[in-house]
């Protein structure tokens, strides 16, 4: 018979873990978003490089790098609340132990696995030993797609510095229409 405190631990248990889950989810729900988000700024991209508008294309450089920056500190801050509601779901799974079982401290022995693999990883010197949590890779997404749209911008600039240093003003001219 499980005596009522363990019932009690349980309880807090289920629910601090439903809490955990549903911000997971909501991670892979808003990434999502902004993924479609910066698919739809791509299509506009393309369609003014297309146009040929210069004006056009440095505003929607701007409006990516905005885009991606938010994106960036909301999924920093939201990797940090989940790593908080980790911590607190291993914590009370590790008080959770079954009499006369081995059941119990399920999330806990994991955790303590996973951060064994992290210590290893870094004692052989792996260079992906940051990227062990799906959340990192989350994190890392919004900077990465932000570098490739400034990217564009100075390949943008370049262009037109080229045709200006060169004499070219007809072509130059042609490009911001």
């Amino acid at each position: 018979m499980v005596d009522d405190h363990l019932k009690e631990k349980i309880e807090y248990l289920k629910i601090v873990a439903e809490h955990y889950r549903m911000d997971v989810q909501a991670v892979w729900v808003r990434s999502t978003a902004f993924i479609a988000i910066n698919a739809g700024i791509i299509a506009l991209y393309g369609s003014s490089y297309l146009a040929n508008d210069a004006d056009a294309r440095f505003y929607i450089i701007l409006l990516s790098v905005a885009t991606n920056v938010f994106w960036g500190l909301n999924q920093y801050v939201t990797s940090e609340w989940i790593a908080d509601w980790r911590h607190a779901l291993c914590h009370l799974d590790s008080q959770i132990k079954f009499p006369g079982s081995d059941y119990g401290m399920t999330f806990y022995l994991v955790e303590e696995e996973n951060n064994g693999l992290i210590k290893r990883k870094k004692k052989n010197k792996f260079k992906l030993h940051k990227i062990v949590r799906p959340q990192h890779i989350a994190r890392a997404v919004p900077w990465i797609i932000m570098s490739i749209w400034i990217g564009l911008f100075f390949n943008m600039i370049g262009i037109h510095m080229y045709f200006c240093i060169r004499g070219d003003v007809f072509h130059f001219m042609l490009s911001h229409k």
